[in-house]
């Protein structure tokens, strides 16, 4: 058995609509499936432990960003140790992003909706997670941010009425609204940084991604590589940028890569800590919390995605 986690909320409340129009075509997939819509993620992570339980191993997320990473979360903190890497999680993409699909295989796409679930074609990936100042540890698979991207995403999230209009409408318009009200408000962040076992470092933090995959925001990408059991995620820095310099950058980065860049840094590390003064915004797949401090790691091929 399958078990199908539908985020009726995704997409701005447009997830189940879609998720009708493409079910029966994804049959051949999930053959033997059992799908809960959800609206409330207590509700969603009860159903995951009660699947676990019962000693299911195949799951999806039916959903955003955000429904995968609350999927990845709740098997990692309560699936029992020694079947964690046993248990296999494909996703439909119905949210607005969808960045854990990407590079989107033409093959793996049906009516505009991405889709992984190959489950006889498992690839072995890393669980990050980040411990932050709210005691709790949060995991994640795609990427995480602060800066800009983390700020862009919480907004996305508690929109004003202005992008509760437009997520109704049209997401495009609603991503290209808050990143450029995120613009508009930017604001550097003092931290002290310390990636892996090197000295710390004080860095004015515009925008940092912390990435598995590279890819993010739409179309946008950082063209690090993707590897995803090689034990470690690549960090790249943006700091002290002008806001015509992060117009710049984001467009130089999505069309020639992000390396080299002005006032930009890239490593490949297995840890980093970042410290400050005051409160920043931690974003992990979609979803946010605020902290001044947050160490960031890996759990190296804990489980299995589908291709």
């Amino acid at each position: 058995m399958t078990t199908v986690i539908l985020n009726r909320a995704a997409a701005g409340g447009r997830a189940l609509r879609r998720w009708k129009e493409v079910a029966g075509a994804l049959s051949s997939y999930l053959p033997d499936r059992d799908a809960a819509v959800l609206d409330d993620p207590g509700q969603a992570r009860a159903r995951v432990e009660e699947a676990l339980g019962l000693g299911e191993l195949q799951f999806v997320a039916a959903g955003g960003d955000g429904t995968v990473n609350l999927l990845v979360d709740t098997i990692v903190k309560r699936a029992p140790p020694e079947v964690l890497h046993r248990i296999c999680i494909g996703a439909v993409g119905l949210g607005s992003s969808n960045d854990f699909h990407k590079p989107v295989r033409e093959d793996r796409r049906l009516r505009g909706v991405p889709f992984r679930l190959d489950f006889n074609s498992p690839v072995t990936h890393d669980v990050c997670f980040v411990d932050a100042g709210d005691g709790q540890r949060h995991y994640w698979i795609i990427n995480a941010s602060m800066g800009l991207t983390a700020e862009a995403n919480y907004f996305f999230n508690h929109p004003d009425r202005t992008l509760r209009f437009l997520k109704d409408r049209s997401t495009g318009a609603a991503i290209a609204y808050a990143a450029t009200r995120t613009l508009a408000m930017k604001r550097d962040i003092p931290t002290n940084l310390k990636v892996d076992c090197e000295p710390s470092f004080a860095a004015a933090v515009t925008n940092m991604g912390i990435v598995k995959n590279p890819n993010f925001s739409r179309s946008l990408t950082y063209r690090s590589p993707y590897e995803p059991a090689s034990g470690s995620f690549h960090v790249h820095l943006c700091e002290g940028m002008s806001r015509m310099r992060v117009l710049l950058t984001l467009w130089r980065s999505s069309r020639h890569g992000f390396h080299g860049l002005s006032r930009t840094r890239s490593w490949r590390a297995p840890r980093l800590a970042v410290t400050a003064d005051e409160d920043f915004l931690v974003e992990f797949d979609g979803e946010t919390i605020e902290t001044r401090s947050a160490s960031f790691a890996i759990l190296k091929e804990a489980i299995q995605l589908c291709s």
